[in-house]
């Protein structure tokens, strides 16, 4: 006669199997997790460059389009823009230049925006219209800012 053996446990093999199918699954929730941050970094460095180039773009708009002349260093990264001031009949004077070692965009020594990789000013042919291209930089991504302004006021 045999005797009936009861079954309390799981055999080795059995552990193996689950251990192997349980790894796999982690593996697979792991690469997603990193897949998720990977995107979650990407987007925050294209919103941060994209906010930065909307405060810039504001404001260059109002500084170029009421200046009476400007120039750009290409040397010096600098934009100066000369604005009459009808109270003292004199030019009021606002340079915004790119500290290319921190990438910041200052304007007479105020922060403006950060993460600049280049700037360029031209003024456009046979107009009164200034052509510029600020191109930022953060995290391995690129947001390139370009915009062409009338300047009302040019005298030059």
């Amino acid at each position: 006669m045999g005797t009936n053996l009861s079954r309390k446990g799981y055999t080795l093999i059995e552990l193996i199997i689950c251990l192997a199918i349980l790894c796999v699954l982690l593996g697979i929730v792991a690469t997603i997790f990193i897949r998720v941050l990977y995107i979650y970094k990407k987007i925050g460095c294209l919103n941060e460059l994209h906010y930065q180039a909307q405060v810039v773009n504001h404001h260059l708009y109002l500084r170029l389009s009421q200046c009476d002349h400007w120039d750009f260093d290409e040397n010096s990264k600098q934009l100066s823009t000369y604005q009459l001031n009808p109270k003292n009949n004199q030019h009021d004077i606002y340079r915004i230049k790119h500290k290319s070692s921190t990438g910041d965009l200052i304007e007479n020594y105020n922060e403006l925006a950060n993460f600049v990789k280049n700037m360029i000013f031209l003024q456009l042919p046979d107009s009164d219209c200034l052509y510029y291209e600020i191109i930022f930089e953060k995290g391995g991504e690129t947001y390139i800012l370009s915009n062409s302004i009338k300047m009302r006021n040019l005298q030059n």
